[in-house]
């Protein structure tokens, strides 16, 4: 063999096994962090580095994660914000009102309450008889000679009686005009009482600033989202959290078993050229 290759075998031996043992190492040991899964035992003896950190620390992990989310990423403050702030009201508003003349288009009070066609009747009719029993002619008897005021009287309290003994007959009448009401668009009605799509934005978000904020930021505030983060890390099976891991960190963890295999080129190298000089 020449002297040549020889030299150029020495020289390239001690990098290409450093780079080796390098890249390995750092591989086993990236593996190490998620396998293996349980500890493993020889007897009752349980072995070295089982199970894998991730398994082992899972539960550490998750209360760290959970007070780093609720402390730094989503605090109380922040949901808060989110659900009682401006811009929450004014969504709101937007969501309504774009649901209120975009679906009202088409959309009656039929489709979203049609059973209570006969209650609205029911409860007109009731209005329109107290009216009639309460309504007071005796004002309108004003003639100036006390017998026909009397008969006046009695003239408008017979009105009244057979008005009041006719009502009956008007339900259908009223049952109609609510049918029609129910059957209309909800957009068509609302446009013909002056009710633009502005406006409703505007009145839903007052709404929901003066009453639903308050209620949702309480709900809010009582979320603990430290416990709710926690919870949902220490439920996950392991191969969930290594794929979750992994899908953030992976390209990291790759540059470290490639750094290794670089250290350990770097160290055969020298320890090459220490072998050949020295």
């Amino acid at each position: 063999m020449p002297d040549w290759l020889i030299l150029t075998l020495k020289i390239s031996a001690g990098p290409l096994l450093g780079a080796v043992i390098g890249y390995f190492t750092n591989f086993i040991a990236v593996k190490m962090l998620f396998r293996p899964k349980k500890a493993k035992y020889i007897g009752k003896m349980r072995l070295p580095f089982t199970p894998g950190l991730i398994p082992k620390r899972k539960s550490a992990l998750a209360h760290a994660l959970g007070n780093a989310v609720a402390t730094r990423l989503v605090t109380a403050t922040d949901m808060q914000n989110l659900f009682a702030g401006e811009e929450a009201a004014t969504r709101a508003g937007q969501l309504a009102a774009n649901a209120l003349f975009e679906s009202g288009k088409t959309l009656t009070i039929a489709d979203i309450a049609g059973g209570a066609r006969e209650k609205v009747t029911d409860v007109v009719m009731s209005e329109i008889e107290n009216a009639a029993r309460n309504a007071d002619f005796t004002s309108a008897a004003d003639s100036p000679f006390p017998p026909v005021r009397k008969m006046q009287e009695l003239a408008y309290g017979a009105i009244k009686n057979k008005l009041v003994e006719k009502l009956p007959e008007m339900r259908p009448t009223v049952s109609a005009r609510v049918d029609e009401i129910f059957s209309r668009p909800i957009a068509e009605q609302a446009a013909e009482f002056g009710l633009t799509q502005e406006k409703t934005a505007e009145a839903v978000a007052k709404l929901y600033s003066e009453h639903a904020a308050k209620v949702l930021a309480d709900f809010a505030a009582s979320v603990d989202i430290a416990a709710l983060v926690t919870r949902k890390v220490e439920e996950m099976e392991t191969e969930e959290l290594e794929s979750l891991l992994l899908s953030v960190m992976k390209k990291e963890l790759g540059a470290i078993v490639n750094l290794g295999a670089l250290l350990g080129a770097i160290v055969g190298i020298f320890n090459s050229l220490l072998a050949i000089f020295l």
